[in-house]
């Protein structure tokens, strides 16, 4: 690898989507209603328990009576942690700590409605979050040149629309405008790029690195340590498309799938460079800002295809029954995402990475008890797999892992019309547990261990996760 390309590996930002996410496979946000949340959701796509169907399977808005209004929020708290195995430091850099816990606390607001036009024909609204995350690691730890913060969010609106065929038979579908915003940041070994730019520029000799690198030399270059950031936005747009059979009183199918959205991410990327009085440190470094240079700030730019996804449900029993059993298969598409480059305005890479990610499979089951016509009891577990095929791509930024998935749940039904015995208001509320696998991540180097050091260990992930429901029905 010659100068340039190490100086330009220092500045690994790459608009990645980030960090673990502990939710579903990869960093998708499976958790957009409160009331699937305490099965676990398993049958979403059969279930149609409220207007939050809209997201799960348009389809089942024809089993949704009247017009309702859904607003649920989720109060997420993640756990990440780094142990360390056999890492290795950057160039000229100490190795720093574990990273202390990267996870954080997420509150996300979801809202659903939908409105019966006629007896046949429903219309809905669905905003909610289908990708998000936010990881914080310290700023010492040993793998701050290749993820320190990262945040990003996709917010979905997705009006739906549902037709009933006949008695047994509903399809309905919709349109997604997603809105994806993002930052993200790490360290930058100027160390690194300031001896490869000498190196490169006959400013210094290999025989002189050495003492270079030793922090008690006088001119050393030892310990240069900057930061970057890069942040960007785009909207993007898909479309979903199900159905919702009822081949019999005591049985409901449902199916739906979503498109794949693809992005634009135009952005800005920032380099900070260390203060530095070293005369030698200081001519190097201000080589490697200036416009055009490896680790000058400046516009970039990404393409990103987000997955889409399938999910099969069914739900054995009714609305009578004191037990119902729901059971759910969903695919998601995650080999779209193979590799992500970012690229200047000129045209230059910046950087890149290989996710080189395969399609993944949830599965999951679920019970409810139906203790009276005002109580509902919920349980559910969930198989959810790793979009990672070989850990030896794994990144700090995303250390996904299979998950298993233990969920509770409930709803309180408040208030009944007097004369229908309709429900007009009622409650939900879920709690679910999230244990992820062990995350190996083995001689990580993104993509050079001269910038970025080697990252060596293992991630330990989990979340815990309350969601509360309000579900009012019109008429």
């Amino acid at each position: 690898m010659n100068g340039r390309q190490q100086a330009v590996a220092a500045a690994t930002i790459l608009l990645c989507l980030g960090p673990q996410c502990v939710e579903a496979a990869g960093f998708a946000v499976h958790g957009q209603s409160t009331s699937q949340m305490g099965n676990a959701f398993a049958g979403v796509a059969a279930s149609a328990l409220d207007a939050s169907t809209v997201w799960w399977n348009p389809a089942g808005m024809t089993e949704v009576k009247g017009s309702q209004v859904v607003n649920a929020v989720n109060f997420m708290r993640t756990s990440t942690k780094f142990s360390n195995d056999n890492s290795s430091p950057a160039l000229g850099q100490p190795l720093g700590t574990e990273g202390g816990d990267a996870g954080v606390f997420r509150v996300t607001p979801f809202l659903y409605g939908k409105h019966a036009l006629t007896k046949d024909w429903h219309v809905g609204i669905g905003i909610n979050t289908p990708f998000g995350l936010r990881t914080v690691w310290e700023g010492d730890w040993m793998g701050r040149f290749q993820a320190q913060k990262s945040e990003s969010q996709a917010i979905n609106i997705n009006p739906s629309f549902a037709f009933k065929v006949d008695d047994k038979l509903s399809i309905g579908g919709g349109v997604s405008f997603q809105r994806f915003e993002a930052k993200l940041t790490n360290a930058v070994n100027y160390t690194a790029a300031a001896v490869n730019a000498g190196l490169a520029a006959g400013a210094i000799t290999a025989a002189q690195v050495p003492g270079l690198l030793n922090p008690a030399a006088p001119g050393n270059l030892a310990g240069l340590e900057g930061s970057a950031e890069v942040s960007g936005d785009d909207w993007g747009y898909g479309w979903n498309v199900g159905f919702l059979l009822k081949p019999w009183d005591r049985l409901r199918v449902g199916a739906n799938y979503r498109s794949r959205i693809r992005y634009t991410i135009e952005g800005d990327a920032e380099f900070s460079g260390p203060r530095t009085t070293n005369p030698l440190a200081a001519t190097l470094i201000g080589a490697l800002s200036q416009p055009g240079a490896p680790l000058a700030s400046g516009p970039v730019s990404a393409n990103i295809t987000l997955p889409d996804s399938l999910s099969v449900s069914a739900v054995v029993g009714n609305d009578r029954d004191a037990w119902n059993f729901l059971f759910d298969v969903t695919w998601f598409g995650w080999s779209s995402l193979s590799q992500v480059a970012f690229v200047r305005d000129n045209g230059n890479v910046l950087s890149r990475l290989n996710f080189d990610w395969r399609d993944t499979w949830r599965l999951a089951f679920g019970v409810t008890r139906r203790i009276n016509e005002n109580l509902q009891l919920r349980a559910g577990y969930a198989w959810d797999q790793t979009a990672v095929d070989d850990e030896r791509t794994r990144s700090p930024r995303l250390p996904d892992s299979t998950r298993h998935w233990f969920s509770l749940g409930s709803r309180h039904v408040i208030k009944r019309d007097a004369s229908s015995n309709q429900e007009r208001l009622s409650i939900d509320l879920a709690a679910n547990f999230v244990k992820a696998n062990e995350a190996h991540i083995p001689m990580r180097s993104d993509p050079s261990a001269a910038a970025s050091g080697v990252l060596d260990g293992r991630f330990r992930t989990n979340s815990a996760t309350l969601s509360a429901q309000m579900n009012y029905t019109f008429r």
